[in-house]
Formats: C-alpha cells, sequence, structure tokens
C-alpha cells in the first residue's frame, strides 16, 4: 500500500484520478497534461485532467457539481480532458499517440457550470476532441 496521499480529496472520492494544471492557456500546456493523463490510463487509472487559467478557481460540492469562480478580469477559463479510453502508444522511446481526447471549455464569465459525477456540463459548443501525438526526443 503507498504512503501519498491524493493531492485532492473529495467525499465521494470523484477526483481520486484528476491531474491539475494551472497557468494552462498562459504556457500553453495541452500537450503536456494530455501526456500526463496517456501514462496514468498506460499504468491502469482512468484519469481525467483539468487545466486551469490563473486566477481561476473550480468550487466542487459534495454532489461532485463544479462551479468556475474567477478573480479580477483575466483568466476564469478551465479545460476538462475526458478520454474514454487509453493511448494507441505510450512507452519509453516512442512517440506518444493518444486520440479522441474529449475537452469540454469552462468560461467563469459565461457562468459555466460542471458536473464531475456524470461529466457533463458547460456550453456544447465549446465541447470538442484532440489527439496527441508527441514526439519522445
Amino acid at each position: 500500500k503507498s504512503n501519498v496521499s491524493p493531492f485532492l480529496l473529495h467525499p465521494s472520492k470523484l477526483l481520486t484520478n484528476v491531474i491539475v494544471d494551472t497557468h494552462f492557456i498562459t504556457r500553453d500546456r495541452m500537450g503536456r497534461l494530455a501526456a500526463f493523463v496517456a501514462r496514468l490510463w498506460k499504468d491502469g487509472k482512468k484519469a481525467f485532467a483539468i487545466g486551469i487559467d490563473e486566477q481561476t478557481a473550480i468550487a466542487i460540492d459534495a454532489s461532485g457539481k463544479a462551479t468556475m469562480l474567477q478573480q479580477g478580469k483575466d483568466g476564469g477559463r478551465a479545460f476538462v480532458l475526458m478520454p474514454t479510453d487509453g493511448p494507441e502508444v505510450c512507452e519509453s522511446g516512442k512517440d506518444l499517440e493518444f486520440s479522441d481526447i474529449t475537452v469540454q471549455k469552462l468560461d467563469a464569465a459565461y457562468g459555466d457550470t460542471f458536473d464531475f459525477a456524470s461529466f457533463s456540463g458547460g456550453v456544447s459548443s465549446q465541447k470538442y476532441k484532440i489527439s496527441a501525438s508527441i514526439n519522445s526526443n
């Protein structure tokens, strides 16, 4: 048994396999976050990820319903990456291939909410799919 405590504890354990990355848009971290999620899936953990802007928070209640919060006029956006399957290739020394990752963009300026129990919410026009192909060199 591991002695490592999870970073985020939630009463219903909805956030057990979540990765959170900050400064998401400013530092262009979509590829990095997709690679982290791919590795967890490769290790048998059905993970999802949240990329979040500066001056932004997501308040998640006990049932998994989340509300976007924004401080100031900048930021206020988050991206939830929700793969439904693991990567095609995720091995040391090989290029990463990870297809069909669903992404939901959330924006505090529009009052977006998200339900982490059902992985639903946000504006449907801001939901899209990405694929990651990352060179191993």
